[in-house]
């Protein structure tokens, strides 16, 4: 791909590059701060645009789905970032929902290269696309259900996930716990301006949920829910055993430093307990009251919300 790309970035006056990016079997896309600049024939075909639709348009592209937008420059942010480092000079391929012009979802994969200029400079950036095989529909149900920067379930699964865990907790007569934990000294550190599309960001972030995962029992799920805010759910959990997980999700995000990122990161987690509550959204509700408590009394705190303490 890197040597293509090269090419895209000098004189063209013979159409060559241009030739080879509409005769091969994937789709190509070229961009420049953003913004497209070209597009060949094979994705046109495949997304269902016309070149003049895609050409000049800048970002978030029409392709991308409205309600993935936000993730996928946080994506962008990792993939070029992961692209720049890169021995082979390309990015890893991400599996994300597209969307054609029609309206309709496809799953596809993407990767990302840096087109450098005769002086290397990075002079624009390639992304190839490719739709996944038919035989693999169901992926494109998996994949809007996960958070695809982190690779844990989105708030869509959370929320599935908790209405499932309600209704068994309520009819077994079991305990239940929720908590939701929010990243604490993350922004500020990235220092580039971007916010949440900075790469250090996406690497912090997703370094940050595999330690969470670390601690997590089997048969809990942890999802991403905010831009720095992970969830929890905890079934047959009681106020020890959920205050004694939401420590240990404390210690392993403050205890080690992250790699690029100065100072300390912390969590501020709001934890609730189901007690005799029967609606999933209840329970949520007490555990945003519980979070934003804990806000409140200052970074690195936990606050504990039950049933039998409701005023």
């Amino acid at each position: 791909m890197s040597d293509l790309s090269t090419a895209i970035t000098g004189p063209d006056p013979n159409g060559r590059a241009r030739s080879v990016l509409d005769a091969v079997a994937v789709g190509y896309l070229v961009t420049e701060r953003g913004r497209i600049v070209e597009a060949n024939r094979f994705l046109c075909e495949l997304l269902g645009f016309e070149p003049e639709e895609l050409v000049g348009s800048e970002s978030p592209w029409p392709f991308i789905p409205p309600d993935e937008v936000e993730v996928g420059r946080e994506l962008a942010a990792r993939m070029t970032d992961e692209a720049l480092l890169s021995r082979a000079g390309y990015s890893a391929p991400v599996e994300l929902p597209l969307q054609r012009s029609d309206g309709t979802r496809f799953a596809g994969e993407v990767m990302i290269a840096p087109a450098r200029g005769v002086r290397g400079e990075v002079a624009a950036w390639v992304l190839t696309v490719r739709a996944l095989p038919n035989g693999r529909k169901d992926e494109l149900e998996r994949l809007t259900r996960l958070d695809l920067l982190t690779g844990l379930p989105n708030r869509r699964l959370f929320d599935e996930r908790l209405d499932q865990e309600m209704a068994n907790a309520v009819r077994h007569q079991r305990s239940l716990a929720v908590a939701l934990l929010e990243l604490e000294g993350l922004s500020p550190a990235s220092g580039s301006g971007r916010g949440r599309a900075d790469p250090a960001f996406a690497r912090t972030l997703s370094a940050a949920a595999d330690r969470l995962g670390q601690v997590k029992r089997q048969g809990d799920l942890l999802a991403r829910v905010g831009a720095e805010r992970f969830a929890w759910i905890l079934p047959d959990a009681h106020p020890h055993g959920a205050r004694a997980a939401a420590e240990r999700a404390r210690h392993v995000i403050a205890d080690s430093p992250f790699d690029g990122i100065g100072g300390r990161l912390t969590l501020s987690i709001g934890v609730a307990l189901r007690g005799e509550l029967t609606e999933a959204g209840e329970l949520y509700e007490h555990t945003l009251q519980a979070l934003a408590q804990a806000a409140r009394e200052g970074r690195d705190s936990c606050v504990l919300w039950r049933f039998d303490q409701r005023l």
